[in-house]
């Protein structure tokens, strides 16, 4: 079996935002990155810890990058997608997807080093 058939572990998180007030999303805009030419509209969210758990880890990339808080209790996983090829060229890695409609504070981009803007 070559190495490049060999799963495994990576993960990553995101978070779908749902203000049931305004139906809308809580997005991101990437600026260019390796893994994107061009700015790019994408959800918060992240690589997971190794041994962290997938709700903590959404929970906290959410903070990191908007500042909203979430109590992980509140995130339902609604989809997994497995990537072959990830952002940084490094292989394969796992996406869990989690939603909630339920979060405090206010919607800011936390990181601006890394995203043009939030909405």
């Amino acid at each position: 079996m070559s190495s490049n058939s060999v799963m495994n572990s990576r993960n990553a998180v995101c978070v779908i935002v749902h203000d049931k007030n305004t139906d809308t999303v809580a997005s991101l805009l990437y600026g260019a990155r390796s893994w994107s030419p061009k700015p790019v509209w994408t959800l918060p969210g992240g690589k997971a810890e190794p041994g962290e758990p997938l709700d903590e880890a959404a929970a906290r990339e959410l903070k990191e990058e908007t500042g909203l808080l979430v109590d992980p209790a509140n995130l339902s996983l609604v989809h997994v997608v497995h990537v072959e090829q990830g952002w940084d060229r490094s292989g394969q890695f796992v996406l869990f997807a989690f939603a909630t409609d339920t979060w405090t504070g206010e919607l800011t981009n936390a990181e601006p080093d890394k995203h043009l803007a939030v909405q």
